[in-house]
């Protein structure tokens, strides 16, 4: 069986989820599989999967939606294979097209796109929750059309997507424990603290740097940031406790964080994060590496964390509840141990890609055996 991936938004040919976690694990399992990007490399076969490249330049957001895409489904059409899988949402016209040239379509929501719309800073507020509701109605709509659909977990216990009928599978993004091979923390810093991931201010930027600084420890953060975030971070007097090491290859990053203590996930208490029934990747890393992790104090966070015990939740718009679950996982050495331990024990029997790839290849099975 032959299946092509296909994403214009993720710039990354090698893009963990996609790439990394899905396309080779379907190669591993004995599926051709060929991964359509957009990016000004040569194609190439790695890892078992063939990628291919639009290479269509585009200099914002409307000229991908309309270039990039139809470029997309050119090339996709040229590919003669059992199975398309789709991964952006500005895709979806795309998967509905292939779905009329009689082709087996699934999506992959890696997140929940209309409750982040309500969340959208270059969306006037008055706005957001009205095209929330019409791009909700517009995705169940496409999606209906479809074959199959990933979803990364259920929204407060709930199927977010109860009324789209077609077959379904819920894989979480869970780490692959062979990233974590080659990586091992013999140079743990206790000064230092950690974060991986975009830097803005819904993902906690300044509680993290002020939690920090009240704590005495030093913040690494490695991560993409806008221009204006950045200034805004460097004008505050807290900042002489924040080491910025920019973007980083994943494996750099990893190896990098390695060297800290803790690691954080700070999350505000807006928009869909609340809700989730999963763990933020970073945080499957932090426990992957065996690192103790102060994440917020949401449900499903809250109830993970008395299950596996290898962390601290707190109020993530609390600076100083922040600074007191660092200084409390720092100050007794022999916590901060049984922590790391427990959350790799835990990645390691039941929350990894192992079992999440087990649900993307049932969904394969009963599309194509359909």
């Amino acid at each position: 069986m032959k299946v092509c991936h296909i994403t214009t938004v993720h710039p990354n040919r090698y893009d963990v989820r996609i790439f990394q976690k899905e396309c080779i694990s379907l190669a591993e399992a004995g599926y051709g599989v060929t991964l359509i990007v957009n990016d000004n490399l040569p194609d190439e076969e790695k890892a078992g999967v063939k990628i291919k490249s639009i290479a269509v330049p585009v200099r914002n957001r409307r000229e991908r939606i309309k270039k990039a895409s139809m470029a997309a489904y050119l090339k996709a059409l040229e590919e003669q294979v059992d199975l398309y899988h789709i991964h952006d949402p500005e895709l979806l016209p795309v998967a509905v097209k292939l779905k009329k040239k009689q082709k087996k379509v699934i999506f992959d929501s890696h997140e929940f796109t209309a409750e982040q719309i309500k969340y959208k800073p270059y969306i006037p507020k008055v706005f957001r929750n009205p095209i929330s509701k019409l791009y909700h109605c517009y995705e169940t709509g496409c999606l209906n059309k479809l074959d199959g659909l990933v979803e990364p977990c259920t929204f407060a216990g709930k199927d977010y997507f109860k009324k789209v009928t077609i077959q379904k599978a819920i894989v979480g993004n869970l780490p692959k424990n062979e990233h974590f091979l080659n990586i091992e923390r013999t140079e743990i810093d206790n000064n230092k603290v950690c974060y991986i991931g975009g830097l803005t201010e819904i993902r906690g930027l300044f509680h993290m740097i002020r939690g920090c600084y009240l704590a005495g420890k030093k913040l690494v953060l490695i991560g993409n940031i806008t221009p204006e975030l950045r200034n805004r971070m460097e004008s505050m007097p807290e900042y002489q406790q924040v080491e910025y090491l920019g973007v980083l290859p994943h494996d750099v990053a990893l190896k990098e964080a390695s060297k800290c203590a803790i690691g954080l996930s700070l999350l505000e208490p807006l928009g869909q994060y609340r809700n989730l029934d999963n763990l933020p990747t970073k945080v499957y890393e932090y426990m992957m590496m065996g690192m103790p992790v102060v994440m917020s104090d949401f449900p499903y966070y809250k109830k993970v964390v008395k299950k596996y015990r290898f962390g601290i939740t707190v109020d993530s718009t609390d600076d100083q509840s922040i600074a007191d679950a660092i200084k409390k996982i720092l100050g007794d050495p022999e916590l901060m141990i049984e922590m790391g331990k427990e959350g790799k024990r835990a990645i390691k029997s039941e929350m990894n890609w192992q079992v999440s790839v087990k649900s993307l290849l049932g969904l394969y099975e009963c599309v194509l055996n359909r």
